[in-house]
């Protein structure tokens, strides 16, 4: 029982760490779009959006070959 506390706790310190680091990055970037106002914004956000469409498709894609190894 004290395990499974000790776990939930250590997780959701990890989920606070995380948000807070998100939140942080969001306020730098902020910041960054504030200072650098036209073209590099731009260039900022087309490389967040590819980041983040490379991550997803990463993932979907091992998603379905685990499904795929599991399943077969």
């Amino acid at each position: 029982m004290m395990m499974m506390m000790m776990m939930m706790m250590m997780i959701k310190i990890l989920v606070l760490g995380i948000m807070m680091m998100i939140i942080m990055m969001i306020m730098l970037t902020i910041m960054k779009m504030m200072m650098m106002v036209g073209m590099s914004v731009v260039v900022v956000v087309v490389v967040v959006v590819v980041v983040v469409v490379v991550e997803v498709v990463v993932v979907v894609v091992v998603a379905v070959v685990v499904v795929v190894v599991v399943v077969v």
